[in-house]
């Protein structure tokens, strides 16, 4: 049986403020959550994809009917 795999269970590691931030840790900050939730977001898309692949590789082909075989649609 398949899992979802781990890359995609697991959750986002965000940077945190110092404690009484400036306006320069907010800037930086913002900017650094950001990079981390785009980094995370493309690990854990190509994690489910390639679970999806996985799941469809494993999936018998569905079978024509005996009608369709006979008359070659």
């Amino acid at each position: 049986m398949l899992t979802l795999p781990e890359a995609a269970r697991t959750p986002c590691r965000l940077p945190v403020l110092p404690d009484n931030p400036t306006q320069a840790d907010l800037d930086a900050a913002y900017l650094a959550r950001g990079e981390a939730v785009a980094v995370c977001d493309g690990r854990r898309d190509l994690a489910v994809q390639s679970f999806d692949a996985q799941t469809r590789a494993l999936q018998p082909p569905p079978r024509r009917s005996i009608w369709r075989f006979i008359t070659g649609g």
